[in-house]
């Protein structure tokens, strides 16, 4: 059985590497390198606007098969927090 990181029908990751591929996938949606993303800050002051919200949690929802909302980044301000809720999500999604 080959392993696709994208097949949300895997078992989930431990929350570090949540954590790592959401810095990177956010990395992609700012543009700027993930190792330069604080993972304790806040998803605002990192300059994620409502557009690129969306387009992040759309990715975190295809790689992960998780059901996120836009609005979760307000309860979850970090990508830290971000990540347990993501994998949360994912062992708790069909």
């Amino acid at each position: 059985m080959t392993s696709d990181p994208r097949d949300p029908q895997q078992s989930p990751a431990a929350p570090d590497e949540v954590l790592a591929v959401l810095l990177g996938v956010l990395g992609e949606v700012l543009r700027i390198p993930s190792d330069r993303i604080d993972p304790d800050q806040s998803f605002r002051t990192l300059g994620l606007d409502s557009l690129l919200t969306a387009q992040f949690v759309a990715l975190v929802n295809q790689r992960y098969g998780a059901g996120v909302e836009p609005t979760d980044l307000y309860e979850y301000p970090t990508p830290a927090a971000f990540a347990d809720l993501v994998v949360c999500e994912a062992v708790h999604t069909p």
